[in-house]
């Protein structure tokens, strides 16, 4: 599936996680920039809830997140 970020069409595949954090929905398994500046790429929210309203996106419970918080969601994309 092909999500435009900004400027830039990133090709999400099954490894991809998009995280939102109760403001924003960010792609947390790519990054932008410069190696000593790094960012991840973050998802206009109307685009977001479209996908999950759509099923394409859907919530996951991660074994092992990388950010451990209670108020994080964690998507991913459904097949």
């Amino acid at each position: 599936m092909d999500l435009k970020c900004g400027r830039t069409i990133y090709k999400l595949t099954e490894k991809d996680i998009i995280v939102y954090n109760g403001n924003s929905y960010t792609l947390i398994t790519r990054h932008v920039g410069s190696p000593f500046k790094n960012i991840c790429p973050t998802v206009a929210k109307p685009r977001a809830t479209k996908l999950i309203k759509d099923g394409l996106l859907k919530a996951v419970k991660l074994d092992n997140p990388p950010y451990k918080s209670d108020k994080l969601v964690y998507y991913k994309i459904s097949e």
